[in-house]
């Protein structure tokens, strides 16, 4: 069964197989003939290098996706209340904004029903 390669690192010694049909390594062979003919028009490529993207985000464990609007907002809540920088690495990680959020909250809660 044919296959395609992702390759990851800096030496890219980290490789994703990805088992294809025949029907579809056809289509993609055509496809990517189809792009070369069309000088600059990389609209098929980018599109297809964001679905990887967010199929590879949605297939990591809970704590490594991205974190979820309502955690940006609580978070972003709590950093203006009690003055508190939230971690870049909350930004980028669910499971961090759920303990920086978690961390946090109690006091965000205080604060917001004292000066009520």
């Amino acid at each position: 069964m044919p296959q395609i390669q992702i390759k990851l690192g800096p030496d890219a010694t980290w490789v994703i197989p990805i088992q294809i049909d025949e029907g579809l390594r056809a289509a993609l062979q055509r496809q990517i003939e189809r792009n070369a003919k069309s000088e600059g028009d990389s609209a098929w490529l980018d599109g297809l290098t964001s679905q990887i993207a967010s199929a590879i985000y949605e297939t990591l464990d809970w704590d490594l996706q991205r974190p979820l609007p309502t955690q940006m907002d609580m978070a972003a809540a709590i950093a203006r209340e009690l003055d508190i920088p939230i971690p870049a690495a909350a930004v980028r990680f669910r499971g961090t904004m759920a303990s920086y959020i978690a961390r946090y909250q109690p006091r965000y809660r205080h604060s917001k029903a004292s000066r009520s």
